[in-house]
């Protein structure tokens, strides 16, 4: 049997992102229910090229063949097919501070990309960004400033990114990038570009009027198709990251399919 869920609204990257939660939730609800059936995601939900509203009647049916062929622990799902789209902060996959993705909505949706990638021989690119060394004009720099500084950030990214692009902020002050579908080298030239963008952009804080100078340091890493696990992926970004902060802030490493950092 094959589930396939459809979410209504007005906005088609929280739809689609709603989507994948749904779906991801729903696995796991089975999962603890049902020890004998074996769920898999297929593909994630992906932005539609036109508006598309969903099946009612399809749904419905969708409900009542899951309430039949697993048991009542589904049926929830159908409310899930016909409730509205309601706040992603409600969701649990958004971080309070930036506004971006949460690290836990960022890992799941990892893991989705790198099994299509695998599947389908797409490229995928995943960048890591350590905005740091805050210089304050004028004053010091407390902690309310360095959080709005970051909810800042977070919008001024995202409106260089793609709409199938992923944003999280993974840890402290850094940023994660998923792309998909981008090979490293073009990820690289993006997070170049970036980077730049936000070193020439004094970000002037709106409570205190301060204004900050950020500078920030990149690491890239290209999936590989072979066999490289979450963690690994993650690692390999993390090295590249790390090496481009050795190397001075502004700087991007991408890292290449030899292992080796490329500047």
């Amino acid at each position: 049997n094959v589930l396939k869920i459809t979410v209504e609204g007005s906005n088609p990257v929280l739809v689609r992102d709603f989507a994948n939660v749904v779906g991801a939730k729903a696995l796991a609800y089975v999962q603890e229910l049902y020890e004998v059936h074996d769920l898999r995601p297929l593909d994630p939900a992906t932005l539609p090229a036109s508006p598309v509203k969903p099946n009612k009647v399809l749904n419905l049916a969708l409900g009542a063949v899951l309430g039949l062929t697993l048991g009542g622990g589904l049926a929830f799902l159908s409310e899930y097919l016909q409730a509205p789209l309601e706040s992603m902060t409600n969701l649990g996959i958004l971080d309070d501070e930036t506004g971006a993705y949460n690290k836990r909505y960022f890992k799941q949706r990892l893991g989705e990309e790198m099994s299509r990638a695998g599947r389908n021989k797409y490229p995928l690119s995943l960048a890591l960004m350590n905005v740091d060394h805050l210089e304050v004009m004028g004053t010091s720099s407390p902690s309310q400033v360095r959080s709005e500084a970051l909810r800042k950030v977070a919008v001024f990214l995202k409106q260089y990114l793609r709409e199938e692009d992923v944003l999280a902020r993974l840890d402290g002050t850094v940023f994660a990038f998923l792309l998909p579908d981008m090979a490293g080298e073009k990820a690289k030239a993006i997070m170049e570009k970036l980077q730049t963008r936000i070193a020439w952009t004094p970000l002037e804080m709106e409570r205190s009027g301060v204004k900050l100078n950020l500078s920030s340091a990149t690491g890239v890493a290209a999936y590989q198709y072979n066999g490289t696990r979450q963690d690994e992926f993650l690692a390999e970004a993390n090295r590249a990251l790390q090496q481009a902060e050795e190397a001075g802030y502004g700087k991007v490493c991408l890292l290449s399919e030899s292992g080796e950092e490329d500047h």
